[in-house]
């Protein structure tokens, strides 16, 4: 059973609510659709890798309102419409039950079935990071996975990327959130800041236009310690990655040289086109990495800010 191919960002659909486009009706008696998330089961026989099929079940009108990738892959059209079923084979189950509940609820969580599992299962759950599982590092709560922002930087980033890959923008969005949330929490520097290899894994799987790929340059550029030699750089960033860190910094160190930047006036100097201000984009405008497509969108967004500052307590 083929996957559908990624399909073409031109239609609206992503994430959109379901009133107005007719799938509400959909959901009165709701048709189910069977999605496949195909797992490594770690065993091997002979030489081939032994796989194993998780199946969930979900109405079709609901998972064709929320992207546009399954809103294409279940048309008539193609195979997976027709019989459907589709097959993932890229994706982890944890990240598609994540899918899943933001569908339901327009939140971020995991919660496990059996209340509590092993920590480390990198493959079948979220993974918290070490400074906020109270220094226990083998088993961990329901109530400590139900926070997204207690997870490591590579779950975030991991839950970002399905997102951009089945084309759901405001999973995308509120993702984002989570990463910037986190990025406040615990201002990224030392062991806390994400690893190189967190950076290359976002630079390789998502274009340079996407938020995420924009806040990783801009927090190396603003926030993170460079290594003090070359012997500490690994050499894990891809080419491209290298390029716009380079390009930011050198345009960041003129912006700091700039009369008019410095004094919060205009600019239009070309030495540092893409940075007019000295603060950090992530600190200066909270919508910088998202996708809104109207201003009462966005307008909606800045405002729930405030609530989340209060609720956060946080510093920016």
């Amino acid at each position: 059973m083929a996957s559908t191919p990624p399909p073409s960002r031109g239609t609206k659909c992503s994430g959109e609510p379901l009133v107005g486009n007719n799938r509400i009706k959909s959901l009165y008696k709701p048709e189910l659709v069977s999605i496949f998330v195909r797992v490594d089961t770690g065993r091997k026989k002979g030489r081939k890798a032994v796989t194993e099929d998780v199946e969930y079940q979900v109405p079709r009108g609901l998972l064709r309102g929320m992207s546009e990738y399954f809103d294409k892959a279940f048309d008539d059209t193609f195979v997976e419409g027709k019989t459907g079923k589709i097959v993932l084979d890229d994706t982890k189950p944890w990240v598609f039950e994540c899918f899943i509940g933001w569908m339901y609820t327009q939140k971020v969580f995991w919660e496990h079935q059996d209340g509590s599992t092993e920590q480390g299962n990198v493959k079948h759950q979220p993974t918290l990071n070490r400074q906020t599982n109270n220094g226990h590092n083998n088993t961990v709560t329901n109530e400590a996975l139900l926070d997204p922002v207690a997870w490591q930087w590579a779950d975030l980033f991991e839950l970002y990327i399905f997102a951009d890959k089945y084309d759901t923008r405001r999973l995308r969005n509120k993702v984002m959130e989570l990463i910037q949330i986190k990025s406040f929490l615990f201002k990224p520097t030392g062991s806390l800041r994400p690893s190189e290899f967190d950076n290359a894994t976002v630079y390789t799987s998502l274009p340079d236009s996407s938020g995420l790929s924009k806040f990783m340059v801009d927090l190396r550029v603003y926030s993170t310690v460079p290594p003090r030699s070359e012997a500490e750089y690994d050499g894990t960033l891809p080419p491209r990655m290298l390029y716009r860190l380079m390009s930011q910094a050198t345009q960041l160190a003129r912006c700091l040289r700039c009369a008019n930047c410095t004094a919060g006036q205009p600019c239009d100097c070309p030495s540092h086109r893409d940075i007019k201000t000295t603060k950090a984009p992530y600190e200066d405008n909270l919508c910088a990495y998202h996708e809104h497509e109207t201003d009462e969108e966005k307008k909606l967004c800045i405002q729930s800010w405030v609530q989340i500052r209060g609720e956060r307590n946080l510093r920016f």
